[in-house]
């Protein structure tokens, strides 16, 4: 065995060793449908695409739970999204750099530590994150302070959740959220996407498009976007 793999077979220990530690501090009894929900926190730290996507997740909850404070914990990139949502009651702009694979793992989770941190002094009710693409998503949702928590079963790391959802390989990522809407016994309609815009933005885009010439009342306006920040999201030359 190289020492590469054993470092990554002991980091993995470590892992697997922390996630079962937290949920033993965390794990509670109590079935959802007998407790109140008044507070619920939902992360959301990808980028806009990945916010946008997440809104009929965000509508489910709500008609689940329609009493309840929903905080979004979103990304720079994602606030837009969220800032004029009519379910969003605070927002609070995180960049987790502990999302990033280049850092060392060392440095990756004493950031998601950290991220975990910032609720120590405000339990919530209900923790939710929709991220299903590493093991420290899991990890940060068994950190965080709430009753009950719902996500993905990633990396060994589900049996750290009250409501852990497993599979949904195939679907669209709508459809793979509201996997963890229905484990919450939320009630799921008809998906729509949701995106406001703001006055300030109709006003930029009005003056651009007067600029070149363009009426969208007659004529045709086609935008494309075929650039990404990760690669398995641009488009094939």
């Amino acid at each position: 065995m190289t020492a590469a793999a054993l470092a990554g077979g002991v980091a993995g220990a470590l892992l697997n060793g922390l996630f079962q530690f937290s949920y033993w501090m965390s794990y509670r009894r109590e079935k959802l449908h007998y407790e109140p929900v008044r507070d619920i926190l939902l992360i959301l730290l990808d980028h806009t695409g990945g916010a946008v996507q997440a809104t009929p997740l965000i509508e489910a909850l709500m008609r689940r739970f329609p009493r309840a404070r929903l905080t979004a914990m979103v990304s720079p990139h994602a606030i837009e999204v969220l800032d004029l949502s009519p379910w969003v009651d605070d927002v609070i702009i995180h960049d987790a750099s502990w999302l990033n694979p280049e850092f060392s793992l060392g440095h990756r989770l004493k950031d998601c530590w950290t991220t975990a941190g910032f609720f120590r002094d405000k339990p919530f009710d209900l923790a939710v994150n929709p991220r299903d693409r590493d093991p420290l998503d899991a990890l940060l949702l068994s950190l965080i302070p709430a009753r009950f928590k719902a996500g993905f079963d990633v990396g060994g790391g589900g049996f750290a959740l009250t409501h852990k959802v497993r599979g949904g390989e195939g679907l669209s990522r709508v459809d793979k959220n509201l996997l963890l809407a229905r484990a919450l016994g939320a009630p799921v309609l008809k998906p729509r996407l949701f995106l406001r815009v703001g006055m300030e933005d109709e006003k930029i885009t009005s003056a651009f498009l007067e600029d070149k010439g363009l009426d969208p009342e007659r004529d045709l306006i086609v935008a494309m976007h075929p650039g990404a920040g990760v690669a398995a999201r641009q488009w094939g030359q």
